[in-house]
């Protein structure tokens, strides 16, 4: 087999510089194994690459289509490379409009690689002895340009800073509010694997499960994927992991990068419920999230707990800090702990109010129905309405140095 897949080693640096807006794809093409030792070992330092490798010599149109597209192609600048990548226009890949950009590196004083290089389209020439800090500067302005010309959907996670805040009830409504601006546009996904509670709380009897589209995802397209969902209401979609599947979960947990992204290309809107706070399984996928929403009470532990998490995911996931949002659940302006508290205790962040109203939650929770549309003029559905007006994002299109250069 000539493909030789790369496994990325599960001691992640957890440095901020190291995380990326979205999962990428790299191939490295090289000539030399002590520079494929070198760059894999420096690519591995963030949790967001994947890595392909192949020897020059042995690229042909058959090896390639054995691997997955690429995002970047990082080529090693000796003997006849550039010969090598101008075959690629030969080719008849599986990849459709094939948008890496190319990366070469070569000896500083080879100018006549340079040169090729230059008229390749590449978007940089690095020294072959090149760390992994001063290739992560074009690696991150490549994934930023990613989300803007695959139009990702806006990824939304909701979690809670103590148990029972109410973060599954948060996302579960505001989802249904914005599948109801956007039918079959919207992805609620429940990933707690101890209890579960989306399909009770929405009277659903899903078939599949999260598990079992993550074990079909190399063959995953739209059809496939509007078979396995459940839908609520005709317009959510929603998906969810069974109880007792943490094993499963767990088993095919590599496969999580590959998939959160490609459900972002068929969904407007991917809103994961993270109730039970942030899943380890999960967390390459946090640095990608378009907002990461905080449910929080009134309450010394629910603060506290909300301090020490948004430190982390600035400092070890990388989150700008205006990603992070609070929903401050069942707010009752007569407790001791008061907005100006909260948000001295929590400066920069933006919040939202979810008024409290215990009477229509607890109806709609045991009745099976959603505040939204249980009780569509209750203030805690105008303030879930409110909440999702500030979701629609706008984006533009961009093309690639592959496509560019070949058309």
């Amino acid at each position: 087999m000539m493909v030789e897949p790369v496994p990325i080693s599960k001691e992640y640096d957890l440095e901020t510089e190291f995380s990326l807006k979205t999962n990428i794809n790299i191939w490295v093409l090289y000539i030399n194994d002590s520079f494929r030792n070198h760059i894999t070992s420096e690519l591995s330092r963030s949790r967001n690459i994947r890595i392909e490798v192949m020897k020059v010599g042995a690229i042909s149109e058959d090896s390639l289509s054995s691997m997955n597209s690429p995002d970047v192609i990082i080529v090693e600048a000796r003997d006849h490379w550039a010969a090598k990548i101008l075959e690629f226009q030969h080719y008849n890949l599986p990849f459709g409009d094939m948008q890496a950009s190319l990366i070469v590196f070569g000896d500083e004083n080879d100018t006549a690689s340079l040169r090729l290089a230059l008229k390749l389209g590449a978007s940089d020439y690095l020294p072959d002895k090149a760390t992994l800090n001063e290739l992560f500067p074009l690696l991150k302005n490549i994934s930023e340009d990613m989300l803007v010309s695959r139009d990702l959907g806006e990824l939304l996670f909701f979690v809670n800073t103590k148990g029972g805040n109410g973060a599954t009830t948060i996302a579960m409504n505001v989802a249904i509010d914005l599948a109801d601006k956007f039918p079959d546009q919207v992805l609620l996904i429940d990933i707690d694997t101890q209890f579960g509670l989306m399909s009770e709380y929405l009277n659903l009897e899903p078939k599949y499960s999260f598990c079992d589209i993550l074990d079909c995802v190399s063959d995953l397209d739209e059809t496939s994927l509007s078979s396995m969902v459940t839908k609520y209401d005709k317009n959510l979609h929603t998906i969810s992991i069974f109880r007792g599947q943490n094993s499963d979960l767990m088993k095919n947990s590599d496969k999580i990068y590959e998939l959160i992204p490609l459900l972002r290309q068929f969904y407007k809107y991917v809103v994961v419920d993270f109730s039970r706070g942030i899943d380890p399984i999960f967390s390459a996928v946090l640095p990608s999230s378009t907002k990461f929403f905080l449910v929080i009470q009134q309450n010394y532990m629910s603060l506290k707990n909300a301090n020490q998490i948004v430190k982390e995911l600035k400092f070890d996931f990388g989150l700008p800090i205006d990603s992070i949002e609070l929903v401050i659940n069942r707010y009752d302006k007569n407790q001791p702990i008061s907005l100006k508290d909260i948000t001295k205790t929590l400066p920069n962040t933006t919040s939202h109010v979810i008024p409290n109203d215990f009477k229509v939650a607890n109806e709609s929770a045991n009745l099976g129905k959603p505040i939204i549309h249980y009780k569509k003029k209750s203030i805690i559905s105008k303030s879930v309405v409110k909440l999702t007006s500030t979701l629609i994002p706008e984006r533009e299109k961009s093309k690639g140095w592959f496509s560019r250069f070949f058309n």
